[in-house]
């Protein structure tokens, strides 16, 4: 049996960017949590600034949430430079 689940792009998007902005908060936290597991430390201004973007990919039929960070992140202990 093929079940195709697949939505409108119009109806995904909405679902992972509300207009409550909670996903946004829920996968911003998550990197602010995960960050925190390898010793860094984002202050309150800094995760205020980061940008949270959806992607609707229809050629790998998948949501993408994004967070964009609008400054340098460099963790040393693990020689982890994220960078926009």
């Amino acid at each position: 049996m093929d079940i195709d689940l697949w939505k409108e792009e119009e109806i995904l998007y909405k679902a992972y960017h509300d207009d409550e902005g909670i996903t946004e908060l829920f996968i911003k936290n998550g990197m602010r949590n995960a960050l925190s597991l390898l010793g860094y430390e984002a202050t309150e201004e800094e995760h205020n600034s980061w940008e949270y973007k959806v992607v609707i990919n229809k050629e790998l039929r998948r949501v993408e949430m994004w967070v964009i960070f609008c400054d340098d992140i460099t963790i040393e202990r693990y020689d982890v430079h994220l960078r926009y």
